[in-house]
């Protein structure tokens, strides 16, 4: 069993995990819902009926308002017969209150993704009840090298009928490392917000003197799962590409946005011209979180060049 939740009458409704014999790999996991009574007597077992999905690595799971349940986890692409070539997409299921099956989905943006560091790990039902909001990683790049991410944490917001309607990704950066990225879990306050936790990881830092290897965050998110201190600066640049940089000044967490779905390029220097960071703005959904507690205090740049060529400069100050 994965999880468990009880529906409006009190059942007990348990995530099962079986391999499919006739598949290659342990990745071929036939997943299903059995449906218990108050007295843990057995009402409905999918697997018999055969009411199952195939999704590797099952995360999580919840019950909606309406008595439905939907899970998250990956579902591996297969090629060549072979249980080594395969790629793992971020999938969510969404089972009727009988236990049946109604959708499979797979959305996230995945490239050559063998190790399931992009995949949907928690979900909740959004605070509008008109779908979920689910939390996991995305993976977008072929190769670990360089400012190379294995993934960014991601936050989406999808329909009842499993349509994307929203997704928002983040990366966590302390000085120049490679870094592995995810949310775990998502709760929604009482004040309204999403507060979501994840992890961040280096991959190839020899030296920890500045840090763990492994970082754990938590956020407080809006409705449509930006993060957003109370100061807010934001430059127009030349291109027509707005970017936000925020809070400034900053003593701690830096935050940097653009407007355009444009992949650009920033670098951080100081005031002396020498590089402290680089990496990519991805798109207009992605939100870069700069850790700066480890910058002297003084005035920063950031040097922005886009995909199509457009330069522009903007600063900020650490307290």
């Amino acid at each position: 069993a994965y999880t468990f939740n009880r529906n409006s009458k009190g059942d007990l409704i348990i995530h099962c995990g079986e391999t499919d014999p006739s598949e290659v790999s342990d990745y071929a996991r036939r997943n299903y819902v059995s449906i218990y009574d108050k007295d843990l007597n057995l009402k409905f077992k999918g697997i018999d009926e055969g009411e199952f999905e195939y999704i590797a690595a099952l995360s999580g799971s919840t019950i909606d308002s309406y008595d439905y349940t939907i899970t998250t986890g990956t579902f591996c692409n297969h090629f060549n017969n072979s249980w080594i070539d395969y790629i793992c997409s971020p999938s969510l299921a969404r089972y009727r209150p009988d236990g049946s099956v109604e959708w499979v989905k797979q959305f996230g943006h995945n490239i050559e993704n063998r190790n399931q560091y992009g995949k949907w790990e928690s979900v909740i039902e959004s605070k509008e009840k008109d779908g979920y909001i689910v939390v996991g990683g995305l993976v977008d790049e072929t190769e670990f090298q360089g400012d190379t991410l294995r993934g960014r944490a991601a936050i989406a917001k999808i329909s009842y009928e499993g349509d994307s309607l929203w997704t928002k990704t983040y990366t966590f950066r302390t000085i120049g490392h490679s870094i592995s990225e995810r949310f775990t879990d998502v709760i929604l306050s009482k004040d309204g917000h999403y507060v979501v936790c994840g992890t961040s990881a280096s991959y190839d830092r020899e030296d920890t003197s500045d840090g763990p290897w492994h970082n754990s965050f938590l956020l407080i998110l809006d409705d449509n799962g930006n993060y957003d201190p109370d100061f807010v600066s934001t430059l127009d640049v030349s291109s027509g590409n707005e970017l936000s940089v925020y809070p400034n000044p900053v003593r701690d967490r830096i935050v940097i946005r653009q407007s355009k779905n444009l992949r650009t390029r920033a670098v951080i220097l100081d005031v002396l011209g020498r590089q402290i960071d680089a990496f990519d703005l991805v798109d207009s959904h992605h939100q870069q979180v700069v850790n700066v507690s480890a910058y002297q205090s003084g005035q920063y740049f950031i040097v922005c060049k886009s995909e199509t060529g457009e330069k522009s400069t903007t600063s900020f100050v650490v307290d």
